[in-house]
């Protein structure tokens, strides 16, 4: 999931800058590249961190809604 402005990359900055963000963040190796723009939207709507003009935010939304569409699969996969 791509950051689409700058607008959108400096909203991501604020809420990865939160306790409960930086610990949900994996840390990448070699081997793993860590998607942090999904866990910083996720963690941040749990959390109630993003404002009213970041959910207005048409790519913010979109992707939102994206990731929490797939969540009960990932769930179902994880269980099989």
């Amino acid at each position: 999931m791509k950051v689409k402005s700058d607008a959108e990359l400096q909203m991501l900055k604020r809420i990865r800058s939160n306790e409960a963000v930086k610990e949900a963040i994996p840390k990448a190796t070699e081997k793993r590249h860590v998607q942090v723009k999904p866990i910083c939207l996720l963690v941040g709507y749990m959390h109630d961190l993003l404002s009213d003009e970041d959910l207005q935010n048409e790519g913010i939304k979109k992707d939102l809604e994206l990731i929490l569409r797939t969540i009960p699969s990932y769930f179902d996969i994880m269980l099989s």
